[in-house]
């Protein structure tokens, strides 16, 4: 890798991110940059705000990860942009959200936080907790297709000049905006997702850090081995019944529905996927 080019993991929330954050840092042959503000719920990376990120000037660091990359440019002060991501099967993803927070709950004293989860979230079964995100008017996390509006939102805005200024909390759309927004997010997330460095799935891990090996080794960049990639911030699975994800019940139904973006963006990125590895192979 040229001392320029910086590998940046970007860390889509519940796709075992905290696995390869660690496994970056510990593994690689440079070092390894974390952004994770305390505070989050405006924070975000536009191309502005990477610049006043210190060490990304430092060619010393040759990956970074981060929750909060929400454009993506090809390069900022002079460097690279190598993207990475992982996408995960949305129901898998969103449970484990939702099992997530309700764990949590009781120690979040952040307001903005606590805005975007029901009230005595610890206390709702999954459906319950489902409903009431469901119900919610405004655009806060995981309430639909959080994989593409990760990667479209801003880029989408920023492009458009439409749709809530980029950094509200609890932002609410105009009807007229919102419509477009979705008319075009998941092509505009396919392409992305084109011009980044690589792209996998959690479901096939081994082939995805496959590749991005392979793809950073023509770069100069050595990664760890494989085997060395632990399973870290697991949520336990709660005991729960889930026969309600599913269209027959009203609530499971929505919910189903609430993913169909994302369902086809995982899919795309499994093709990707596929076609990376078969390109692979055909050059050696």
């Amino acid at each position: 890798m040229a001392a320029e080019d910086l590998l940046v993991h970007v860390h889509i929330e519940k796709t075992a991110g905290t696995a390869l954050a660690d496994w970056f840092r510990h593994t690689q042959t440079g070092g390894h940059g974390l952004i994770y503000p305390r505070v989050p719920s405006s924070f975000y990376l536009d191309e502005s705000a990477l610049q006043q990120v210190g060490f990304i000037a430092d060619t010393r660091v040759r990956s970074v990860s981060s929750h909060y990359f929400r454009v993506f440019p090809e390069r900022v002060l002079g460097r690279r942009m190598r993207y990475f991501t992982l996408l995960r099967e949305p129901v898998s993803q969103y449970l484990s959200f939702c099992n997530y927070e309700r764990q949590l709950y009781p120690t979040i004293t952040v307001p903005d936080k606590l805005a975007e989860l029901p009230p005595n979230a610890d206390q709702l079964n999954a459906r319950e907790f489902t409903e009431w995100l469901l119900d919610q008017p405004d655009d806060i996390p995981f309430r639909e297709n959080y994989q593409t509006n990760y990667l479209t939102s801003y880029v989408w805005r920023t492009a458009t000049g439409r749709g809530p200024l980029a950094g509200t909390v609890k932002p609410r759309w105009d009807d007229a905006d919102w419509s477009a927004y979705r008319s075009e997010r998941v092509e505009l997330a396919k392409r992305l997702l084109r011009d980044f460095a690589a792209v996998g799935v959690v479901e096939r891990m081994h082939d995805s850090l496959s590749l991005l090996s392979k793809r950073a080794a023509t770069w100069g960049l050595q990664l760890g081995p494989l085997d060395q990639v632990e399973r870290v911030n697991v949520t336990p699975e709660l005991q729960q019944d889930l026969r309600w994800v599913d269209r027959a019940d009203s609530v499971g139904r929505r919910l189903l529905e609430a993913l169909e973006d994302d369902r086809e963006l995982h899919a795309f990125a499994g093709r990707l996927l596929d076609a990376s590895l078969r390109a692979e192979i055909a050059e050696t």
